[in-house]
């Protein structure tokens, strides 16, 4: 029986991958791939299968995808014969597939130059048209990872809210591109999908960049949802925050996910959020923030918690805030949200007029209302150099929760040897738990201020994400996929799941969510005694003098002699690290290899 098996269309891609060449034999001219001239399957070849009329496959050689679809009458699709067209000279490897009941099917296609191209046959059954209001986007997450070489953590979700099977072979995913906030039609991507969407089941089309482990998708989104990398559709997850998205066919745009517009380099309506639509609400060609709930990131499992699944029904009476951001600065601000209090503290940079500062909000409920205006999240300015209460109105009635929004100036993070006031738990967790070998315990919720961030340090693979936190008793590295968005100085609330000694260097290496605890930024506590016993690790440290070794193509260096002491800093800041250098550097110690490490990442480290 004709079955959804995204597993296999996934395993395929990754083994197989589109268009995978080799060449071989004396070279004799220019060389270009094989391709399918056509396919399809004749009545008289599958008349045992029920098959009564010749169906031709139409073909998208860009995307190296084979559509058929068969009529009801075919319901056995593991013994088929297939009708393949082929340039002379070239043949199938290591033949023609007739099992189609996992679909996509590979098909495999050489010519005589040894040059190969992979072709994946999507097989299904012919369905009516869709009604035009059938299909649509119904959740967006765009997680960590924003340089091009890192992990991008992005899906988009695409749901079918009708109560007949479609074909999503009907319909295309168009991305309308920006760079910088700037449009940028040259980057525009438009794509074909595929697959049998059962009624009220999702597509979830995800990047191929994502960091699998950590948003476990696989166990998430199960059949009859369909599950997709976007290595197949030309990387088209691959969106930045600003891109915005169109559901079409035949041309006709049936469904938008974004503004699908802009007003320049501070266009980030979709950068680090998670958003649902709304239940209820229908495919529409104009963009209404109102359709959807925008909510921050917990930067774990949970976040993927609701993908291949729609959004639950709220309460006609729920009036909850989700987000705030000031998203329209050069760098965005995001808010903390007490919900217990029903206040909201958020930090903005130095020169920020807070008299008029556009702000972005997500409610559960119908919006949000403030200064005697209805909030549009992303275009609507308050002024908050005073607290300010926000109304959220739930859908139905007129009886609004009320939030405090506090604003304030970030100070300017400084280094000073006045030990911190707080305990958030470090101290205990090291002596008790953090040991060699490997040893598990209850999760464990600890707090401290981020000292160092994006900090290299190789313990089961490579990683540039890993922070530190300190407090009053101690300092400890996170190391982490995913990375801390709050700045250093800020205080965090960490999940500890698992952690090690390795090399002696106290590490927690499984985590849940982190979450900034407030707006505040806070003073970073150094020390300047001995740096190279235990009891230092994880701790910031003092070293004034004269670089002797400076950052080069490689990101470590080393202090004088006398001090013993290497660095650890990224390309990024390799000109404050330059051999001969003099100044005050300011960071963690870690140790590996039996090295004491100072661990340099931002400017702020480094006081010339």
């Amino acid at each position: 029986m004709k079955k959804n098996f995204s597993a296999a269309f996934r395993a395929v891609l990754l083994t197989l991958g589109f268009l995978a060449a080799s060449l071989a034999g004396a070279c004799r001219g220019p060389f270009a791939p094989p391709s399918v001239l056509s396919f399809g399957f004749r009545a008289g070849d599958n008349a045992a299968a029920g098959l009564a009329e010749d169906v031709w496959a139409s073909i998208d050689h860009e995307l190296g995808v084979i559509t058929v679809r068969l009529p009801d009458t075919v319901a056995d699709y593991s013994s088929l014969k297939a009708a393949v067209s082929l340039p002379e000279g070239s043949s199938a490897l290591p033949s023609v597939p007739t099992d189609y009941s996992l679909s996509p099917t590979a098909l495999v296609v050489a010519n005589e130059d040894g040059l190969q191209s992979v072709y994946l046959v999507d097989v299904g059954q012919r369905a009516a048209p869709a009604p035009a209001d059938a299909v649509l986007f119904t959740e967006y997450y765009a997680g960590t990872g924003y340089d091009l070489g890192g992990d991008r953590n992005r899906w988009i979700e695409i749901t079918n809210k009708s109560a007949a099977i479609v074909d999503l072979a009907q319909y295309r995913l168009v991305k309308v591109a920006r760079l910088n906030g700037q449009r940028v039609p040259s980057l525009d991507q438009d794509v074909a999908l595929r697959g049998q969407l059962a009624a009220g089941a999702s597509l979830v089309l995800y990047a191929d960049m994502i960091k699998a482990s950590r948003f476990l998708l696989s166990s998430t989104v199960l059949a009859p949802d369909l599950l997709y990398s976007d290595i197949g559709f030309n990387g088209i997850i691959d969106f930045n925050g600003d891109d915005g998205y169109q559901l079409t066919r035949n041309g006709v745009i049936l469904d938008v996910l974004g503004p699908n517009g802009g007003t320049g380099a501070d266009y980030y309506w979709g950068r680090e959020k998670r958003m649902l639509r709304k239940s209820g609400t229908n495919p529409t060609a104009t963009w209404n923030h109102l359709d959807w709930i925008t909510y921050g990131l917990a930067n774990n499992s949970s976040d993927a918690a609701n993908a291949g699944a729609q959004t639950p029904a709220l309460p006609t009476d729920r009036k909850v805030l989700t987000f705030f951001a000031f998203e329209r600065l050069a760098e965005p601000s995001y808010g903390i949200i007490d919900e217990a209090a029903k206040t909201v503290s958020i930090a903005a940079p130095q020169g920020t007029d807070l008299s008029s500062v556009i702000v972005s909000v997500g409610v559960e409920g119908l919006g949000a209302w403030a200064q005697g205006e209805t909030i549009v999240s992303g275009e609507t300015a308050l002024d908050l150099r005073t607290a300010t209460e926000i109304w959220v109105y739930p859908t139905v009635g007129s009886t609004y929760q009320s939030y405090t929004v506090q604003a304030i100036i970030s100070d300017p993070m400084e280094y000073t040897t006045t030990p911190y006031s707080f305990n958030g738990g470090i101290g205990a967790l090291l002596s008790a738990s953090i040991k060699y070998p490997e040893a598990s315990f209850p999760m464990t919720v600890i707090e401290g201020v981020v000292t160092a961030k994006n900090v290299y340090y190789k313990y089961s693979s490579d990683a540039d994400e890993c922070f530190f936190i300190q407090d009053s008793s101690g300092g400890i590295m996170i190391w982490t996929d995913v990375g801390v968005d709050a700045p250093i100085g800020s205080r965090v609330r960490v999940e500890a799941i698992k952690g090690i000694r390795n090399y002696t260097m106290p590490i927690i290496y499984e985590h849940g969510k982190i979450s900034r605890v407030d707006a505040q930024t806070y003073d970073i506590y150094y020390e300047t005694d001995a740096y190279n016993n235990l009891s230092a690790l994880g701790r910031v440290f003092r070293y004034t003098g004269v670089i002797e070794q400076g950052m080069a193509d490689y990101d470590e260096g080393a202090f004088s002699v006398d001090a013993g002491l290497r660095f650890q800093g990224l390309p990024a800041i390799a000109s404050l690290l330059e051999t001969g250098d003099s100044g005050s550097f300011y960071g963690p110690i870690q140790v590996s290899y039996s090295k004491y490490k100072m661990c340099l990442s931002q400017e702020e480290q480094i006081l010339p």
